[in-house]
């Protein structure tokens, strides 16, 4: 028997008719309510940071020089209604436009053009701060970390890594080869380099029928480990419904907050939405 998938595509819809023995899963959103004052949401999760000092703290205590790890295009993370929220933040906390860097998390991905990055993250943010793709294969843009937790070599962007303070931006969905999207991934796989990249994905293969919708696995725990050992500062992650409003955000720790944002996007936006078919 035939099942009907809808598949976004851009500003469309695709409508595809698959065998059901050929099918898996199936993931997608609820129609949950959104949030009326996006804005005023974003502020209030960035002020009140969950297991981390608020930002006028951080930066008395880190420094200026921050870093903004922001997803590619192939994400649906709002970063157009967020960046420019978060850089008033910084603003008032002292610090100013030209000591943020929008680091682009590309994991392995092509890097962006300039065309997209406009689009992307909009012509007043791209003028006001300096954007940066990941290159994940110069290794002399690479720095070497140890770690006694992870069995393989762990390589950051040093952009990233010699950064007072780093922020990353992203967005929470189920993910088949990390439990959820968010929290960690911002920096592995996403300012990575190949070979720290290649062995988490051959990890998440090994598993990838027990992983999606469950926080609790050895990829995600190794992205967590990675992300601690770098010293990632703290994160802005969304959930958002069906038509990519705001339903909630956090902000703070990459594990106490993005915990805190699964619970709520399982419940609120893929609670009976994800499933074996």
């Amino acid at each position: 028997m035939n099942k009907e998938i809808v598949l976004p595509y851009g500003d469309k819809k695709i409508y595809i008719k698959l065998p059901e023995g050929n099918l898996s899963w199936v993931v997608t959103p609820k129609e949950a309510v959104h949030i009326e004052n996006e804005a005023e949401e974003i502020r209030r999760a960035i002020r009140s940071p969950i297991g981390t000092s608020p930002l006028p703290e951080l930066v008395k205590q880190k420094g200026k020089n921050v870093v903004l790890l922001v997803d590619d295009n192939t994400r649906n993370t709002p970063q157009k209604r967020i960046l420019p929220i978060l850089l008033e933040e910084l603003n008032k906390a002292g610090v100013n436009d030209n000591n943020i860097t929008a680091l682009i998390a590309l994991g392995t991905h092509r890097a962006m053009e300039n065309w997209e990055i406009r689009e992307r993250f909009g012509n007043e943010i791209v003028n006001r701060i300096r954007f940066v793709n990941h290159d994940w294969q110069n290794i002399e843009n690479l720095v070497k970390i140890k770690s006694s937790e992870v069995p393989y070599p762990v390589c950051v962007n040093h952009l990233y890594y010699e950064a007072n303070i780093s922020i990353g931006i992203g967005n929470i969905i189920p993910h088949m080869y990390t439990g959820w999207s968010g929290g960690s991934k911002i920096v592995q796989p996403g300012v990575c380099g190949e070979e720290t990249t290649g062995e988490t994905h051959l990890r998440a293969g090994e598993n990838v029928y027990n992983i999606i919708g469950n926080l609790d696995n050895i990829v995600r725990k190794q992205m967590n480990v990675i992300a601690r050992a770098s010293e990632l500062t703290m994160i802005v992650n969304t959930v958002l419904n069906k038509r990519g409003e705001i339903v909630k955000v956090v902000a703070g720790d990459f594990e106490l907050a993005h915990k805190e944002g699964v619970k709520f996007a399982w419940v609120h936006s893929f609670c009976g939405y994800l499933y074996r078919v």
